[in-house]
């Protein structure tokens, strides 16, 4: 994308969200089980022939807090698109 639009930037994010009441051991279990298969090279591979790039593995706090930032940057993004329309 960003070689036929220069600057274009595209992203897509996968989650499993649990809710604030869910057990810090279901998701620290639940975490070390994607990370687990995600470095299986049979998985990896299914990834790469799907042509995903998998971005590095994170703790449940770090993806939480990539997921923060990414959530502020597009709000500030999408606030705008009722400008482009004019």
């Amino acid at each position: 994308m960003g070689s036929l639009n220069p600057g274009m930037e595209m992203t897509s994010i996968s989650l499993s969200n649990m809710g604030p009441f869910c057990r810090a051991f279901v998701v620290e279990r639940l975490n070390g089980e994607v990370q687990k298969a995600m470095k299986e090279p049979s998985v990896r591979e299914r990834f790469v022939a799907l042509a995903v790039d998998v971005a590095e593995l994170m703790t449940p706090e770090a993806f939480a807090a990539y997921v923060k930032v990414q959530s502020e940057r597009y709000s500030r993004l999408t606030s705008n698109w009722g400008s482009l329309n004019r």
